[in-house]
């Protein structure tokens, strides 16, 4: 299980878009190629709901690249503090993948934690340290757009 959190000086609504939005991850997420959603029940503003997101991932030469069909959970209970969006696959080229990103208002909602989980083993031929370093390589990549873009005005 690969794990990263970060502190972004942004209130939860300006991220959860960014985190929420599948369809739009190859605009702002790190090595994907593609993206989109399917079979969306969601409330209006990506609020609650279920969606199916199918992602592809950029391998370097020679591996082709990964691509997964999750089930997609969002919560968000502003009451609770609650923005949570939770995953796991349907189907794709991995033996197993989930995860959840969990966002923490903090400051009385000035700042966010930013809390990533991430268990996924995809049906290549590598050892299992070379794909959760690849992993960890991005984490922060992936972090930074986050921030540059929810704290852009």
């Amino acid at each position: 299980m690969t794990v990263a959190s970060a502190l972004i000086p942004a209130r939860p609504e300006r991220i959860w878009p960014y985190v929420a939005d599948c369809a739009n991850y190859m605009h702002h997420m790190p090595k994907v190629t593609k993206s989109s959603a399917s079979d969306v029940q969601l409330q209006p503003n990506f609020g609650s709901g279920q969606m199916k997101c199918t992602v592809t991932a950029d391998l370097p030469w020679p591996l082709s690249d990964l691509t997964g069909t999750t089930q997609v959970t969002l919560t968000v209970d502003k009451e609770k503090n609650v923005w949570r969006r939770e995953w796991h696959l349907i189907e794709g080229d991995y033996h197993y993948q989930e995860g959840t990103w969990t966002l923490v208002p903090i400051d009385e909602g000035a700042a966010t934690w930013v809390i990533y989980r991430l268990r996924a083993k995809p049906k290549i031929m590598l050892p299992d340290a070379l794909v959760s370093g690849a992993q960890k390589r991005v984490i922060p990549e992936m972090m930074r757009r986050l921030r540059e873009r929810a704290t852009a005005p």
